[in-house]
């Protein structure tokens, strides 16, 4: 075996040349795990690190006096126009209803998942109600929405869930609550429900998915987030690196967007 004058970084080793090609360490997992974990911190500091730049730049943006400690939230930017939910997409999502409809009940006859999903039903879902979370939401106007597709992230175990909370609800009143509420219009290349306005779904119908979905924008803040609801907060939707919105709600509630200058 050929040798290269690289060693590891980790152990300090030689490398193979292939090794030496490949990165700077070796083989071994004890090695390879925890070079890892450094390199996905350091990607995560960076982008923590870009994410407060544009907070910056969106300060100098607004012609407004704010809080020095205000938070600010940089999010995603959804830039799609809105079109009629298509009859074939309307169709995919249907067949896949009923399908899920029919794994969950498949589901709640097993005596080993059956407890574990009712176990699921009694704990507490992610608590969006947060001031700090409606406004980055709101101005993102839902990134995270677009991989919904045709499928909106419903589970069979999301159907099971429903099925436990709600046991008076049979399978077909099941499937229409979900059909009734396909938007006519939606973004384009979205999820089904993701009507102009945004989610057409009430949270309790929602796929644990998207009820458990914390962006790293609203991460860096969730601590506060979680300890005071009220928070008057400023929000920033980025899309290739420029600024697209600034969003900023007060304490009671009430939101503003803050105009941005065509960036073209």
């Amino acid at each position: 075996m050929v040798y290269s004058e690289t060693k590891c970084v980790c152990c300090n080793q030689p490398l193979t040349i292939q090794q030496a090609v490949n990165g700077p360490v070796c083989d071994d997992l004890s090695c390879k795990g925890p070079h890892l974990q450094m390199l996905q911190q350091s990607a995560r500091a960076k982008e923590k690190g870009l994410r407060q730049a544009k907070a910056h730049e969106a300060l100098a943006i607004i012609d407004r006096t704010l809080d020095p400690d205000l938070p600010i939230t940089v999010v995603p930017s959804i830039e799609s126009t809105a079109a009629p939910l298509s009859e074939e997409r309307r169709e995919k999502f249907k067949e896949h209803l009923r399908s899920r409809i029919t794994l969950a009940r498949h589901l709640l006859n097993d005596a080993i998942k059956r407890p574990e999903l009712e176990r699921a039903a009694g704990e507490p879902t992610t608590d969006f109600s947060s001031l700090l979370v409606v406004n980055a939401c709101t101005t993102c106007g839902g990134y995270c929405c677009q991989n919904g597709k045709d499928h909106a992230f419903l589970s069979a175990e999301d159907i099971a869930l429903q099925m436990i909370r709600d046991p008076d609800l049979n399978d077909e009143q099941l499937f229409e609550q979900y059909i009734d509420r396909l938007p006519q219009e939606i973004h384009t290349n979205s999820c089904v429900f993701h009507a102009r306005n945004g989610c057409a779904l009430e949270r309790e119908i929602r796929s644990d998915t998207c009820n458990g979905f914390i962006c790293d924008g609203i991460n860096d803040h969730r601590k506060l987030a979680s300890e005071n609801r009220h928070l008057e907060c400023l929000s920033v939707s980025v899309d290739r690196d420029q600024i697209v919105r600034i969003g900023y709600i007060d304490k009671g509630g009430e939101r503003v967007e803050f105009p941005v200058a065509d960036n073209a």
